[in-house]
């Protein structure tokens, strides 16, 4: 199922895979796939606009998984999803901690600074 839901997010099919993890979060069947299934549950809100839910949804996830391999990608989509609600102040504050987190060339880094430098131009 996991899998599945994985190749639904690659076709961009969003509301497709958050049924499918929701399904595997819920009951717990992930296994050595749990904690990423739950990433990319939190990834799917973000996809689908559903910023607020995205926010409140990270933030548990960071909570519960605080050294999640995926770190500063969950920090990302959380100012994704403040950028989303065009709450710029939050969506930067995030930005500036990931980069003070990361080493620069990671891919993280590297997208992050890209949308430091829109919201350079959207403010």
């Amino acid at each position: 199922e996991f899998y599945a839901a994985v190749s639904f997010i690659g076709q961009e099919r969003y509301p497709e895979a958050y049924q499918l993890l929701q399904k595997i979060v819920s009951s717990g069947s992930g296994g050595v796939n749990q904690a990423k299934a739950e990433f990319e549950l939190g990834r799917c809100l973000v996809m689908m606009n559903k910023f607020e839910e995205a926010i409140r949804y990270f933030t548990a996830f960071l909570q519960k998984y605080p050294k999640h391999p995926d770190l500063k990608e969950a920090l990302f989509y959380i100012g994704k999803s403040y950028e989303g609600k065009k709450d710029l102040t939050y969506a930067k504050n995030f930005y500036d901690k990931i980069l003070a987190m990361a080493q620069e060339d990671e891919p993280v880094a590297v997208k992050t600074r890209k949308a430091l430098r829109s919201l350079g131009g959207a403010q």
